[in-house]
This record gives structure tokens, sequence and C-alpha cells, in this order.
């Protein structure tokens, strides 16, 4: 037992050694294994780490937590230096992040800056983004955070990137607080849209993004450039939906459209640019002292109003201006320069509404109308022109390529045209239902006007209407067609068709003519027609020239004054050498005087046919040829040719158709196969000869010519070389000669039965 009792202790001491040994090789092991002992921290170091987590509160919210890979306190100032930073901002739903690459964060200053580069990105989901680029990323250096409020400043340049576009600007500064992003000068930002040629670029001063809000404010200028399309204003104010232009509120703003020889600019004082899906622009609203106009190489279209609302087409590569409307006291002016040099005259429009359809995607006008009542000025720049204005309840403008006005339309018309000056003609007026002007695209000269429905005209004591009036300015003329009618303080014209000729002073009616005119107040002695009574007429055509002077009557022409009458197949009145011609057909009813002064009683008229006729006042003459047959009452003279020649006045009222209106026939001279006879008391004398003289007063026949003979219805007849009859007294003179000696045929007269049946 004793022996077993040392084997035991034998074997516990055995144990206990190599237990021992064990502890003491581990233990020398495990110390082999400790890494060294750090070094002591430098002197203003307080503590280092190698990850760091910062976070400041409000109440128990998260406001601001920094994240850094590496750390070093600092004694002195209280500060961290911080390396591979992450800074998260929170807002609702997300934070703002900020990363770079070091960072000192002042304790008691609550910042954090970073002089390296600096990665702003706005907006990211708690969960994390999906997509990094539908986010804001914000790039700059030298920056410096609040760890309190969140707000980010710098004033370095810096670089901003968001979805479908990116930007600059010199500083910027960030605030959490009110979700507002400042970008301080210098200003650019692009946007891409979703096809080539969709980019817009957005300059400005200074620059303001409300990020609650989807505004964009731009102070004190901004530019906005898309394509063709550039805007300058003063302050600006950029709304966004789903990350792309929705609206854009310019003050003081201008901008142009289209290449610099062939363009469209506007400018208001207040200008809305509002922009479609895939940010095409789709109208301009332009508010307060609002200007639009349209450039060429040969012309200019400058307009101007109270509001302008521009309407833009989505196209490829860029929106096109289509459309522009004027409203408030619109005033459009059109100047052309022709090839030729010289300027055109001046076209301005104004009307409270004011409609522009342009073509050349935007750069040019097709047609102007009017939505309201407007009017249009011609003014010649020199000032020596014609000046024309016309108003109508709608305006009408189309133009050819270039700008060049090639027709205006009103409808209904009135029009007010002055003439050159020195032209002595007085202001025009017109009045019609319609009206249609057209111009000469390379000259801009105006060619030819249509005014339809009621045509009406006024110049000077000058009137005219129709159903339509045409006037072609390069001739001077103007047309009258249906139911036209021409009238001055002398007379007045009707026809189917009048044109009247400006230039040459001639009126020119065809179909059912009808005029009416006073005799010239001048007319002499001997006139045929009477001054101060009209004269009427009625013919197929008249043609009047020297403004009535010389009036020429064609086609069934009757022409009378009071009961006088003449008819004829053509008809010439010639005021100024006071003489009337007719020919075809002609028939002559004259009032005349008694002869030998006798009293009143009913008119005595002499009817003359003739196939021509001619009287002269000078000479007081009526000629007629051909087939002349004079009556009167108890005269009849047949022949071949008639002069009738008319007696002085006796005195005041009583020349040519003076007071009373008759005229004093003194003597009848006709030659070739005359023929007269005489009535008188129920007896008749014929007269046969070749040339024939009758003096009314004296109531004298004188037959000569061609064995002249008489024959009376009582007496029989007599013959000879002359015969000279006084019908007054019943006495006849026969004259022969020693060849054919003078010779009478008397009748006998049979005894009339008495009371008693003898004779």
């Amino acid at each position: 037992m004793r022996g077993f009792r040392w084997l035991l202790l034998a074997a516990i001491a055995a144990i206990l050694a190599a237990v021992a040994g064990s502890y003491l090789s581990r233990t020398a092991r495990q110390a082999s294994e400790l890494p060294p002992p750090p070094p002591d921290l430098p002197p203003n170091i307080a503590a280092t780490s190698d990850t760091w987590v910062h976070t400041e509160y409000e109440g128990e919210r998260p406001i601001v937590e920094i994240r850094a890979k590496k750390m070093r306190q600092l004694r002195e100032p209280a500060a961290f230096e911080l390396e591979g930073v992450e800074l998260r901002i929170f807002q609702p739903g997300g934070y703002d992040r900020v990363r770079c690459g070091r960072a000192e964060f002042d304790i008691e200053k609550s910042t954090l800056y970073s002089e390296g580069p600096v990665e702003m990105t706005l907006d990211v989901p708690e969960q994390g983004a999906e997509d990094e680029a539908s986010l804001v990323h914000i790039e700059s250096s030298h920056v410096r955070l609040d760890t309190k409020t969140g707000r980010v400043t710098t004033d370095q340049p810096a670089h901003f990137r968001f979805p479908r576009g990116e930007g600059r600007s010199t500083g910027a500064t960030y605030d959490p607080k009110w979700r507002d992003l400042r970008m301080h000068q210098d200003v650019a930002l692009r946007w891409y849209g979703a096809g080539p040629g969709e980019e817009i670029v957005i300059e400005a001063g200074q620059l303001v993004y409300k990020e609650d809000q989807d505004k964009i404010y731009l102070s004190p200028w901004s530019r906005f450039r898309k394509g063709a399309l550039q805007l300058d204003a003063a302050s600006s104010v950029v709304t966004l939906r789903d990350g792309g232009l929705d609206r854009v509120d310019a003050r003081q703003a201008s901008g142009r459209h289209g290449e610099a020889g062939r363009r469209t600019e506007f400018a208001a004082d207040h200008l809305v640019m509002i922009w479609g899906p895939g940010m095409a622009l789709e109208k301009i609203v332009g508010e307060g002292s609002v200007r639009l106009v349209s450039r060429t190489a040969t012309s200019a279209i400058t307009s101007s109003g109270e509001r302008l609302f521009l309407d833009f087409r989505p196209a490829e590569p860029d929106s096109v201006l289509e459309h522009a409307l004027l409203m408030g006291a619109g005033r459009l002016q059109l100047q052309e320069m022709p090839p030729s040099g010289k300027p055109g005259p001046d076209r301005i429009l104004t009307s409270e509404v004011i409609h522009a359809y342009l073509r050349n995607r935007g750069s040019e006008f097709e047609k102007i109308e009017t939505g309201a009542p407007g009017r249009v000025e011609f003014l010649p720049r020199d000032g020596e022109g014609v000046r024309r204005r016309i108003e109508g309840r709608r305006i009408w403008m189309l133009f050819a390529p270039e700008n060049r006005l090639e027709l205006f339309r009103a409808q209904p018309a009135a029009t007010w045209t002055a003439p050159p000056a020195g032209s002595g003609r007085a202001p025009q007026r017109t009045w019609s239902d319609d009206f249609v002007a057209r111009f000469d695209v390379a000259s801009g000269e105006l060619l030819r006007i249509d005014q339809t429905g009621d045509f009406r005209l006024e110049q000077g004591d000058r009137r005219a209407r129709a159903e339509k009036g045409v006037f072609e300015p390069p001739r001077d003329l103007f047309l009258l067609l249906g139911e036209a009618r021409i009238a001055d303080a002398r007379g007045s014209t009707s026809a189917d068709r009048i044109l009247w000729d400006r230039r040459k002073d001639a009126v020119t009616a065809e179909g059912s003519v009808a005029s009416t005119r006073l005799p010239d107040e001048k007319a002499g002695e001997g006139d045929l027609l009477a001054p101060g009574e009209p004269v009427h007429a009625r013919a197929a055509r008249m043609v009047a020239h020297n403004s009535g002077a010389v009036v020429v009557y064609d086609g069934g022409v009757v022409l009378w004054q009071g009961p006088d009458r003449i008819q004829a197949d053509h008809v010439v009145i010639d005021r100024g050498k006071r003489t009337l011609a007719a020919a075809g057909s002609v028939v002559t009813r004259l009032r005349m005087q008694e002869a030998g002064g006798a009293a009143e009683g009913p008119p005595r008229f002499t009817v003359v046919r003739a196939d021509e006729f001619f009287y002269t006042a000078e000479h007081r003459v009526a000629q007629y040829r051909g087939k002349v047959r004079l009556t009167q009452p108890g005269l009849e003279v047949s022949s071949n040719q008639l002069r009738a020649f008319f007696a002085a006045p006796a005195g005041a009222g009583e020349q040519a158709g003076g007071a009373g209106g008759k005229r004093k026939l003194d003597r009848l001279v006709a030659e070739g196969g005359v023929r007269v006879i005489l009535k008188k008391a129920g007896r008749v004398r014929t007269g046969f000869g070749e040339r024939a003289e009758y003096y009314l007063a004296e109531e004298k026949l004188v037959l000569r010519g061609g064995r002249p003979k008489l024959v009376d219805s009582e007496r029989g007849t007599s013959q000879g070389d002359e015969l000279t009859y006084y019908a007054r007294n019943d006495r006849l003179l026969v004259d022969g000669d020693e060849v054919r000696p003078a010779m009478s045929r008397l009748r006998t007269r049979k005894p009339q039965a008495g009371p008693g049946g003898g004779e």
C-alpha cells in the first residue's frame, strides 16, 4: 500500500509537471504571437480609428451621419481628420449623400470641409438607388458642410449631372432644409432629349434649384438655347416635370428662331415657354410690350401688341414655329427691299387680334389674318408716293417666299387713298363687301384691286358704284361691273360695264348705257344743247373724254333734253368745239320758235331723218346727209343733203335752247333730189329741184337746178330755171331763159254749187 501511495504521488507530480510544461509552453507561444504595442500618438493627436461614425440628432431623429474609413482626432483645434468619407443628410424617405477622399470635421463649428474632389448625390432612396443615373450628382472641391443644418457650399467650379442632363457653375450651395441648390455664377445647364437635336442649353448669372417645388430660378440674366431657338431674358423661372422641362417664365425676354439670314425674333416683358413630351417646345406666351419680327434677306415683318402666343409643332430635329397670335393693340409692319434696291412702301396692319401662319421652319410668314376689325396702311418711305388705308372686319395677307406680299384681302372693306403731292387729285374713298389686292412678288408693286359686293367710290365730286370694282394701278384704270354707275357734279352714267381711265380722264360705258349730264355752264350762243337743263342719253356704248368734254355714243343712241330728241347709231358731242355729230339712222326732233315770233302755244318740233348729222354752234348750222327728210307743221323737205341755219338770239334768254327751251330756225338749204311740201289751209304745194332754200320767217321757198317745178294742189304746175314762192301772200315768181322758157299749167277751178244747186 505504501508503495502504491508513492506511485500515485509520482503520477500526480508527473501530471502536474506536464500541465505546467504545457501552460508554460502555451504562455510562451501566446506571448510570441501578440502584436507589438502601438507607438506613442503624436503630440497633437488625441485618438485615431480605422472606422468612425458620427451622428447629429434633432430630438431622436438623425439629421446628419458622417462615416469615415479612417479618423484622426486633433487636439488643437478640436477637429477630426477623415479619410474615405461618406456623409448622409437625412430627408423623409431617403437622404442626400456626400462623398470625398479626405475631409476635416470641426467639432466646435460643426462643419465638414474637403479641399479635394467632392461628389454629392441628392434624393438617394432609403433602400438605395437602383440606377445612379436617375439621381442628381454634384461634383466640386473646397466644399464646406454645416453638420447641424446639412448646408453644403463651395466657391469653386462645380459640375452637375442629372437625368438627361448636366451643368456647371462657379460656386454652389445646397440647403437640405429648404431643398434648394444654388449655383453662384457662370451657370450653364444642358438637358438632353430623347433624340438628336433635342439638347437644351440654359445659361444664367445665378441659379436656384428648389427641389421640393421642381423649379429652377435664374437671375439676374438667363439664356435658353434649343436648336434654332434662343431666348435671352432677365430673371427666369424653370418648372420641371419628370426630370425634364415643363415651363419657363422669363422677364424682359427676347428670343429668335431660325438662321441669321432668315429668322423670326420675339420679345416681351413677361414670356412663358411651354414644353411637351420629349422636351419638345409647344408654345411661347408673351405679355406686356410684346414684339415679333420675321427677317429675310429682302424683307422684315415687325409686329407688336400686348400679348403674344407662338405655337410650335414637334418635328425633327427641332420644334417648328408654325403659328403666332398677337392680341391687344396689335401692330404689324412689313418692309420690303426688292432686288432692284428700291424700297417698297411700308405696310402697317393694326388690329386687336392678329394671326400669323409661318413656313420654312418658322422663318417666313405664309399668311396673316385678323380675328377682329383691323386696318392696313400703305405708306411710301420717301413720303412722295400714294398713301392707302384699308379697314375691314376681317383682313388676310398672303405671302410668297422671302416674306414678299402677294395678296391682300379685307371683308367688308373701306379704303382711303391719297394721291401723290402735286397731282391735283382729291383723296379717294371706296367701300365694298370684299376687297382683294394683288402684288408683283418681284417688285412689290400693286398690280390689281378687286372689290366685290356693293362697291362704292368717292373722289372729289366723283361718285361711282357697281356690283364689282376693279382697279389696275399701273395703268390707273377703274373697271365697274354689274349695275355700274359713275357720276360727278355735272352728271351721271350707268351701264353694265364702265371703264374709267384716270390717266386719260376717259370713261367708257358698255351695255344698257344711260347717261344724264348738264351742258357746259359756259355754253355760248348757238349751242344746240341748252345750258342748265340736263341732257339724257341711252346707248349700247359710251366713251367720254376730258371730263365729258367729248362724249361718243354708239349703238341705238337716244339723246334728249326735255322734249328735244336725237336718235342715231353713233353720236359725238364735242363741248370744246361746240359741235354735235350723229350717223346711222339719224332722227332729230327739236323744238322751234314760231316763225315771226308768234305767241306762245303748244311746242312746235322740227323732225329730220338722215344718214348723218352734224351741228356746229359757231355757225349755228345743222347739216344732214343721206336720205334726208325734214318735217315740221306745214313743211316737209326731202333731199340728199340739208343744212338748217338757226337765227341769232333776239335778246337775253333766247339763245339756243334758252328760256322756254325754243330755237328759232331761220333758213333751210336742201341739195340733191330735193322735194319740198308746203301745207297750209288745206292746200298743198310741192316743189322739186336740185337745190331748195326755204326762209321760215318769210315763208319763202326758192327752187334751183334741174328745171325745178312747183306743183300746187289747186292751181297746177309751174316750172323754170328758178322758182321763188312766197307762201304768206301766195305769190310765185318763175324765171326761165331763151332756150327753156318758164311754163305753167294751171288747173281750172270748178265753181262751187250755190244754194240753188247752180255753178
